[in-house]
């Protein structure tokens, strides 16, 4: 009887994890699917290889991003190839920003 008991208490534990690590799982694939959708010119993105720019234009699943201010040079990304918006974007920002303040270079 008092087996049975611990048995049933994992199982139930085991269940109850399952479903907790599932449903952060969907939060999660629901927040990047709203982030993906919702895509604008003007938006500073960061690409899956690292890649930081801001978005110029966006083309049903195609999203072609400035990645150079200086140079004009862009290019063209699938949507599922962009990792962050915004936040972390942001942040690369704030470190060329201050890269070029270190090296006396103003932003062009």
């Amino acid at each position: 009887m008092f087996g049975n008991y611990w048995l049933v208490l994992m199982l139930g534990g085991f269940l109850l994890l399952i479903f907790w690590t599932g449903r952060g799982r969907r939060k999660e694939q629901q927040r990047r699917k709203e982030m993906l959708e919702n895509l604008k010119k003007g938006d500073k993105v960061v690409s899956i290889g690292g890649i930081v720019g801001t978005v110029m234009e966006v083309k049903g699943d195609e999203i072609t991003v400035k990645v150079d201010e200086s140079s004009n040079v862009r290019m063209k990304f699938a949507r599922w190839g962009i990792r962050g918006v915004g936040d972390l974007a942001k942040a690369e920002d704030a470190r060329e920003a201050q890269r070029r303040q270190e090296s006396g270079t103003t932003s062009p």
